[in-house]
């Protein structure tokens, strides 16, 4: 079995940039690509076979997969699309499994600057499409609505000279677990959230309607 696979990060680029000789195949139960999926994938529900190395349904569908372009499996955790993908190539594709899984697909984050905004990365977690944003001024910025993986942000600001001044949530997240305490007390800076969505939270530095966290010489008004 090989010990290579596609990182998930690299999965999300390519899909991002509508590249046609990539092929996602989605191993997993019906009901769990139903719920959550990895954009333009292709489901083939063998999962529970798989567990069982048993690649029959696997083999009677060789005929639709495409023999021409990169095939990225994916399953939970990147075990039985390993499975999978190395009985694919064993029969001529050209398969990889996606590392982690959709487990790794969960925790990919991509970055773009803002045309036309100076000072502002917005943060797509493409899994989830949960945005977020980092907004600087010198070498000061403020994290916004930060995911539960800090450690993305810390490597985005320090590729960019940057000191973590502050973060933010703009309200109290039902989409994703918010990283911005957990970042906050890391770095020993303030965080910022509305008072009404405060609760009993201790420790944070409360936002009135209209207001906003300061970063360098600048203030994000009312917030990205």
């Amino acid at each position: 079995m090989s010990n290579t696979g596609f990182d998930p990060a690299e999965v999300a680029r390519r899909i991002d940039e509508d590249d046609e000789d990539l092929f996602v195949l989605d191993v997993r139960n019906e009901d769990d690509y139903e719920e959550w999926r990895i954009e333009g994938s292709t489901n083939l529900p063998i999962y529970d076979e798989l567990l069982e190395h048993d690649f029959s349904t696997l083999e009677a569908h060789l005929d639709d997969l495409p023999g021409d372009r990169e095939i990225a499996v994916v399953c939970v955790a990147g075990v039985t699309s390993a499975r999978a993908a190395a009985f694919l190539r064993d029969r001529g594709f050209d398969a990889e499994s996606i590392d982690d899984g959709m487990n790794g697909w969960g925790r990919v984050h991509r970055s773009f600057e803002i045309d036309g905004v100076d000072g502002v990365v917005q943060i797509i977690r493409p899994g989830t499409g949960c945005v977020s944003y980092l907004v600087h001024d010198g070498t000061a910025a403020v994290v916004v609505d930060p995911s539960q993986y800090v450690d993305y942000y810390l490597s985005e600001a320090d590729e960019r000279d940057l000191e973590i001044v502050g973060v933010a949530d703009t309200h109290a997240h039902a989409d994703h677990v918010s990283g911005a305490r957990r970042l906050a007390g890391e770095l020993g800076a303030p965080y910022y959230l509305h008072g009404d969505d405060a609760g009993g939270l201790a420790r944070l530095t409360g936002l009135e309607d209209g207001g906003t966290p300061p970063v360098g010489g600048r203030a994000p008004a009312g917030g990205p």
